[in-house]
This record gives structure tokens, sequence and C-alpha cells, in this order.
């Protein structure tokens, strides 16, 4: 309630004057008040999270307070949509062609009818999955050096990591795994059949906490040791003077067939194309005779001498 003094002079009629003060209180009434309350929707930020391109993700649940609801922006790069007035990030295929993590900023607008609130954002990166290149098969004799064996892949980032895991035959490997390169070796094999190692192949590249490998099998090779070829002959005897002399041959380790050098003791001879069991005819001797077989040249190209 107000106050105010009011001073009022009067003069009176003749010679009599008064001076007189009167306070008067004005009182406003109050008919009725209203509180108008100012509060804005606000947003909790998601923590950050990354994924492996070409993953689904999982749907992000988001919260605030104010009834709010929200609007979604900034993950058009990596495959997600902007929305308006959502109460959650849907599952989506996140997206990444480069060979470098995208690191995307997500922004989240709380609104309430047609107020808006502060943004907030998180994070969500998308790491490239590396790709692993096909390596040709190492396909060679028992006892043949092996060079240092390199694994590639096709615009992998730098700090790819490639491994590798042997499963199968023991064809000379100092180990059956390891990473980077497969150290040079020598192809062991001193059975009479072919050794074949199967070496599986993988690449991965980790960034952001998350550790994103190749798929399928694209890389994965075979390592075949085969045998030194070895085998017998054996002779018909007696023969008569004037009949050819036949030997037969008789493989115990390579594959055919066989390309063969066979000595009279003074004169070696090649037979070529000779199938294991086979007949080889050898000339007409005038005396006993002893033939040796001196080398054998397998169709994998493998020689005993």
């Amino acid at each position: 309630m107000n106050t105010s003094s009011i001073v009022k002079r009067f003069t009176a009629i003749g010679a009599l004057s008064a001076i007189a003060f009167l306070n008067v209180n004005e009182a406003k009434a109050q008919i009725s008040s209203a509180t108008i309350t100012v509060s804005a929707p606000s947003a909790t930020a998601p923590t950050n999270v990354a994924y492996c391109a070409g993953a689904t993700t999982t749907a992000i649940t988001l919260t605030g307070s104010n009834s709010a609801t929200f609007n979604v922006s900034g993950g058009t790069g990596i495959g997600l949509n902007n929305l308006t007035g959502v109460t959650s990030i849907p599952a989506f295929l996140v997206t990444n062609a480069t060979n470098a993590t995208i690191a995307q900023t997500i922004t989240i607008t709380p609104t309430n009818g047609t107020c808006e609130g502060t943004p907030v954002s998180f994070t969500l990166s998308v790491v490239p999955v590396p790709t692993i290149a096909a390596t040709a098969p190492v396909l060679a004799c028992n006892g043949t050096p092996v060079t240092a064996i390199s694994f590639t892949g096709t615009n992998n980032p730098a700090g790819t990591v490639y491994s590798w895991t042997a499963t199968g035959d023991a064809v000379g490997l100092a180990t059956t795994s390891g990473t980077a390169s497969i150290a040079g070796f020598t192809l062991d094999n001193t059975t009479a059949a072919n050794k074949v190692a199967a070496i599986a192949v993988s690449a991965s590249y980790t960034d952001a906490g998350r550790t994103c490998a190749s798929t399928g099998n694209g890389g994965d090779f075979t390592i075949t040791a085969y045998p030194k070829p070895n085998a017998t002959i054996t002779g018909v005897t007696p023969i008569c003077s004037g009949v050819t002399a036949q030997v037969t041959y008789n493989s115990t380790a390579g594959t055919g067939p066989f390309d063969v050098v066979i000595s009279d003791g003074t004169t070696p001879n090649t037979y070529n194309s000779i199938a294991n069991g086979a007949a080889i005819s050898l000339g007409m001797p005038s005396a006993t005779i002893t033939y040796d077989l001196t080398k054998i040249t397998d169709a994998n190209g493998c020689i005993n001498q």
C-alpha cells in the first residue's frame, strides 16, 4: 500500500488565515496474481561410442528434463539422418568409405513445444575396416628356400596389423602363428606324400577403443611341400642274348609322370613321361649288366639325383 502526503493551503476571508495539513492514505486493492516460471528443457549428452564401418549401431535412448523431446543433427556423414522430436536415436548402419576414422560430432537439441534448451553433443566414431589381399600359394619341393611372405590390403590405414595362423602339416615354418610377415624358411618334407599347411590371414585396425578386423577368407592360402621323388627299378631276368632288356619303374614318392635317367655303367640314358609301374626298354645287352637309376624328376619339378 502506498501512502502519500498532500499539503493544501486554505486562505480565509478577511484577516483570518490558516494552513492545514492533510495526510491521505491511498489503498490499492489486489484482485489476483500469477507466477510465471521460466524453465527450459534440457538434454543429457550420451556417452561417446565407436563402431566399425558397416556395423549396425545399438539404439540410444535420449534423456533430459522438462518433458523434452529432441532434435538430432550432425550425423549425415556416417549414415545418420537428421531427426526431429524424437526420444531416441534408432539403430542405423554406420558408413565410412575412407581409410581413416571419422569422429562425427552428433548434436542433440532439447525441445518442449516452441522452447529450445541448450544443445549437447557426443562423438560417434566410425573406424575403417581393413582388407586383406590374396596371397599366392607356395608350392615347392622339399629343401627349397622360401623368402619372407608379406601381407597387404587395399588402402588400409597406417597401423593395420596382419595376423596369420598355420594349421595342417608341418612344412618347415619356425612357428605356427605370428603378426606382420612370415619369416623366410626352408620347406621340409621327408615323407613320401605332399605336406600341406593352411595359412589363415586377417587384418585388423584399432582406433577410438574399437578394433575392426577384415572379413572373409580372401587372404588365406596354402603352403605345399612336395617330397623328393624316389623309386626302385626291377629287371626281368634272365633274358636271352639279343632280347631287349626291360626294367619296371616302381615309384615310392613323388608325383608322376617321371623323367628318369638310367645308366648301364657307361652311358646315362633319359626316359621321359614314365608312369608308376611302367616297363622301360633299355636295349639288348650282350652280357650280364647292371642298370642304375641315377636321376628322377617328377611332375612337380622335384629332383632326386
